[in-house]
Formats: C-alpha cells, sequence, structure tokens
C-alpha cells in the first residue's frame, strides 16, 4: 500500500521525521528524491512532487555553491572576480 505525503504531511520516518514535506524540500530535497527512488511504499502528491522538481533544479551540489557561484563558474559572466 502506497502512501502519499502532501506538503504539508509530516514524515513518519528516517532521518527527517516530524518535519513536513515543505520542510525537507527546503532543507534537503535529494532526501526525498532518493526516498521516491528507494521506498517502495513512499509517494508525494502531485503538488509536492512539482515543488520538489523545482527545488531539485536549483538546489546546490554541496553546502559551500550558491546558485550565483555556479552560474559564474558555468558562463563565465557574473560574479565579484
Amino acid at each position: 500500500m502506497t502512501t502519499v505525503f502532501g506538503l504539508a504531511h509530516r514524515l513518519t520516518f528516517g532521518k527527517y521525521k516530524g518535519k513536513t514535506v515543505q520542510e525537507v524540500i527546503d532543507q534537503n530535497p535529494r532526501y526525498l528524491d532518493w526516498c521516491l527512488e528507494t521506498i517502495e511504499w513512499f509517494d508525494l502528491s502531485a503538488e509536492a512532487r512539482e515543488a520538489l522538481e523545482d527545488s531539485l533544479v536549483w538546489s546546490e551540489p554541496d553546502d559551500d555553491w550558491t546558485w550565483s557561484e555556479g552560474w559564474s563558474r558555468a558562463t563565465g559572466l557574473g560574479g565579484d572576480d
């Protein structure tokens, strides 16, 4: 049986137990992506999936990276050189 979590639902398992799906998207969207790929019974509502996908597009590859720094590195434009 699949359990579908919406943005306001609190996780009932794992590292972010007690946090809402939205809070996890804000803190570590890759965790939810991993859950979708790994946990057979876990699913997200259409709204939560859209929010997750949007967040993954903008999420940073590591803690020291910011979007503007990444953009500058990728394009050679911008930045505070």
